[in-house]
């Protein structure tokens, strides 16, 4: 089963990068005529991004599935990876109720960003911040607790 797994996925990566060469050969030749021609530049294209996506789709679906097995297999580690993002959820609602929403920098009125955008972002920013913090703790943690333990 392994081995037959093995070949298929190698059959299947060949197949998506000679479609790829072929896709990206067919821009490369065509691109004088796409610039006059927007059907061309239009049909060729979207055999680019089709491709794309289908490989973008298809490598959630995988993730997805790989998740949700050892997720059933090993339900503690479920629980686990469960209190995680729901710790993560809650720091991110601590960076959102930090973020004031304030429109007053000149970019925001130059592209046009309203305070519920302009609270996102802050909160976005404050999470990098929080969640930066927290990792340099961790850092710190980690070598004085190495360093206790070694004596």
């Amino acid at each position: 089963m392994d081995n037959t797994f093995v070949k298929v996925t190698k059959i299947f990566t060949i197949l998506m990068m000679v479609a790829a060469v072929v896709f990206t050969a067919l821009v490369i030749i065509n691109s004088d005529d796409m610039k006059t021609d927007p059907a061309l530049a239009n049909k060729l294209l979207n055999m680019n991004f089709g491709l794309g996506y289908f490989l973008f789709g298809l490598g959630v679906i995988t993730t997805l599935a790989f998740a949700i097995s050892q997720m059933i297999s090993t339900p503690k580690t479920a629980i686990r990876a469960l209190i995680s993002i729901a710790i993560l959820g809650f720091v991110y609602l601590l960076a959102y109720l930090s973020a004031s929403g304030n429109v007053d920098a000149e970019v925001y009125t130059t592209f046009d960003i309203d305070s519920t955008a302009s609270k996102l972002i802050g909160s976005l920013i404050y999470l990098v911040y929080i969640l930066g913090g927290l990792s340099i703790l961790a850092i710190v943690y980690s070598a004085v607790n190495s360093l206790l333990l070694k004596r």
